[in-house]
């Protein structure tokens, strides 16, 4: 989950990041004007009346997927040959949970994510699957397996913030949704206490929230 300050008639602002998965919210204002909102019903606060907001705090969760663009998949109990417990569409969008660094024994990374109300594992191939929106936890690296990279200020952008030795794991905030132009998608990355994009080579980089 994460948590936005917002100005109800104007722009909102991120102001801090919360633990994912936040299931227990404690309201800490007594007064009269305190009011507690839960997926559009007020569950705390006025009843007899409903008073104008000017500030309110908002809590929204992340969603990370894993979109299989050009081929099926499996949602199985265990990696390599367990039991197929789902099949995946092509085309299809699962909710993106962890991507493991290590390799299995058919020489590819796994992942764990749900699909149509089931967990379960599936085999991650960078080649016709992307994943997109902001990281589920705060422990997503890119790890720069056989390659340096250059992080720039945007997508595809000629401004260089850094460039990042091979080697490097980098911390992954949120994979970017689409293939951009130059045929490559692109992850919003933190290095050196600056924000900037990377583009994601699938040969010579890796996403993982096991790196660390």
């Amino acid at each position: 989950m994460y948590m936005e300050n917002r100005k109800v008639q104007s722009s909102y602002t991120r102001i801090t990041e919360a633990i994912s998965g936040c299931t227990v919210a404690y309201n800490l204002d007594g007064g009269g004007s305190r009011q507690l909102v839960v997926d559009g019903s007020l569950v705390a606060g006025a009843t007899s009346f409903v008073r104008s907001i000017t500030d309110a705090i908002v809590v929204v969760p992340k969603e990370c997927q894993m979109h299989f663009t050009s081929s099926s998949g499996r949602i199985r109990a265990s990696v390599v040959n367990g039991t197929a417990l789902k099949i995946i569409s092509a085309g299809a969008k699962i909710k993106l949970i962890n991507l493991y660094g290590w390799i299995a024994s058919d020489g590819y990374r796994w992942g764990w994510g749900e699909y149509d109300g089931v967990q379960g594992y599936f085999q991650y191939d960078p080649a016709v699957m992307h994943p997109i929106g902001k990281t589920p936890n705060d422990y997503y690296y890119l790890v720069l397996s056989g390659t340096s990279a250059q992080m720039k200020k945007t997508v595809m952008g000629s401004e260089t913030l850094a460039s990042i030795p091979i080697g490097s794991y980098v911390h992954i905030l949120e994979f970017m949704p689409n293939i951009q132009a130059d045929g490559y998608s692109w992850f919003k990355v933190e290095y050196d206490n600056d924000v900037g994009y990377i583009q994601f080579n699938r040969n010579t980089m890796y996403p993982t929230d096991d790196a660390v």
